[in-house]
């Protein structure tokens, strides 16, 4: 088993990658996972990125702390990578809030993006039936059971409880859904 710490460059526009990989072949096809990167390899197709192990480590615990050591807040605040998380956590950066910065980078790259047909379908179908959060949840057990829909002088709506309409009636809210049908 190879602990490695690799760096995937596009070979096109000059940016990178680096991360972690847990391997028995130190020749695999294996670019990297981050969302980003995928998009881009996406774009520019595998053809257009190279691969180099940096270092292979002995253990576990010493490839995370070596990432971490170079995927650094700098690093990942750089123009010229794909990096979106800080290192040494083996892509946790869905429990590890964004910096500003990674936040900018993501709204950069996802801004005039739309999903096709076919990934809104897909989407709705994870969510239909047993598959919903909410499926089977009615009365009490509904988190919105009794709470009242108000409209914010910005226009934006929030579910509240009853108890404290008259507050929220008193800061210029509205009761229930103002304008939502206005696109």
């Amino acid at each position: 088993m190879y602990y490695t710490i690799y760096r995937t460059r596009n070979l096109i526009n000059n940016k990178e990658y680096t991360g972690q990989h847990i391997t028995e072949d130190l020749n695999d096809l294996y670019l990297g996972s981050g969302t980003v990167l995928k998009q881009a390899i996406e774009k520019y197709g595998k053809e257009n990125f190279t691969k180099t192990i940096l270092f292979v480590c002995d253990t576990f615990e010493e490839m995370n702390a070596l990432e971490k050591l170079i995927v650094n807040e700098d690093y990942i605040g750089r123009s010229d990578t794909y990096n979106m998380a800080l290192g040494g956590k083996g892509g946790a950066c869905h429990t590890t809030p964004h910096t500003e910065e990674s936040k900018k980078k993501i709204s950069i790259n996802n801004k005039g993006k739309t999903h096709t047909r076919k990934t809104i379908k897909h989407l709705s179908d994870t969510k239909k039936g047993s598959r919903n959060p909410m499926y089977g949840k009615k009365g009490q057990e509904n988190p919105n059971f009794g709470k009242v829909m108000m409209t914010t002088p910005e226009g934006k709506y929030k579910r509240i409880q009853p108890e404290k309409v008259e507050t929220y009636l008193s800061e210029n809210w509205t009761l229930g859904w103002v304008g939502w049908y206005k696109k």
